[in-house]
């Protein structure tokens, strides 16, 4: 990985800012395979 030099001088980063993200991201993904198993059981049913 390679840092800008600005960003050495910088305290690291937040870990629980990254931490939020990647449950976002991981929320919104299941939610979607959720979507898409309920649309694909309303197309069977029917």
């Amino acid at each position: 990985m390679k840092w800008k030099p600005l960003q050495g001088s910088l305290p690291p980063v937040n870990p629980f800012g990254s931490k939020f993200r990647l449950l976002m991201g991981l929320f919104v993904v299941l939610f979607s395979i959720f979507l898409l198993l309920m649309q694909t059981l309303a197309a069977l049913e029917e």
